[in-house]
């Protein structure tokens, strides 16, 4: 029932490199100051909490590996802990971009609130079987060795995953013509790297690159926005001057 991993396997100064860079890159985004220029805004907001999201996602993965095998007192509740938290901030991460690329096409809050609490229903049930990991294996276990070991549905919080980031792809190729206005949204720019580095780290316990991957895809977002701001007039959505210079 369990795939059994070891901490030989954890190579940790990468762990630390690779989480240190995604937490260090989202901490430069969340503290700049372009962040009080589109706080305000529903996308804004979504986008600003992924950014949130990856950066505990970072310490909370760290955290996990530096725990594993590890025999002081409450290693192992920590351990288990550090392990929902992780399940449950990917799953609502995943639904922020589901949200955050439907409202950068069609700015309607309206269609958000009618369409999301029904598209998050697997989201918010794989944090419920996550938190049900405290008492008994779902996704995971954690021996009395505080051993971590994957359990065969493992895969089940990650495919619901995968669906809502392709689902932000997919929306954003059927309504291709409304992202034409949404030049620097580069939707493939994100996803091309949480693909390869988190299939790489579902491959391999040991590896951290799903996060550190997010992480340069928001920050790539990122610096698009910015572009988007110097180009686009933000009342009407139409080109600027600078554009036509550019």
């Amino acid at each position: 029932m369990f795939d059994n991993y070891h901490l030989t396997h954890i190579n940790m100064p990468a762990v630390f490199i690779a989480n240190g860079l995604g937490a260090c890159l989202m901490l430069v985004i969340l503290l700049s100051r372009h962040r009080r220029i589109r706080s305000s805004s529903l996308d804004g907001k979504l986008f600003y909490g992924m950014c949130l999201s990856c950066l505990f996602l970072c310490i909370m993965e760290t955290v996990g590996f530096m725990l594993d095998g590890q025999q002081f007192f409450a290693a192992r509740q920590i351990s288990i802990l550090c392990s929902v938290a992780t399940l449950c901030l990917a799953a609502i991460l995943s639904v922020f971009w589901g949200c955050y690329v439907d409202c950068r096409l069609f700015q309607d809050r309206a269609r958000i609130i009618k369409i999301y609490p029904f598209a998050a229903i697997p989201a918010i049930l794989i944090c419920v079987a996550a938190v049900c990991n405290l008492f008994f294996g779902v996704f995971f276990w954690v021996t009395d060795d505080n051993i971590y070991y994957r359990t065969q549905l493992f895969f089940i919080p990650c495919a619901v995953m995968y669906c809502y980031i392709t689902y932000g792809a997919v929306l954003s190729y059927c309504c291709r013509k409304r992202v034409d206005k949404y030049l620097f949204m580069p939707v493939m720019s994100f996803l091309l790297p949480v693909y390869v580095g988190s299939a790489i780290q579902l491959l391999f316990y040991g590896i951290a690159l799903t996060w550190v991957s997010v992480a340069l895809g928001l920050t790539l977002l990122y610096i698009n926005l910015q572009s988007e701001d110097i180009f686009l007039d933000t009342l009407t959505d139409l080109y600027n001057r600078n554009y036509l210079m550019h």
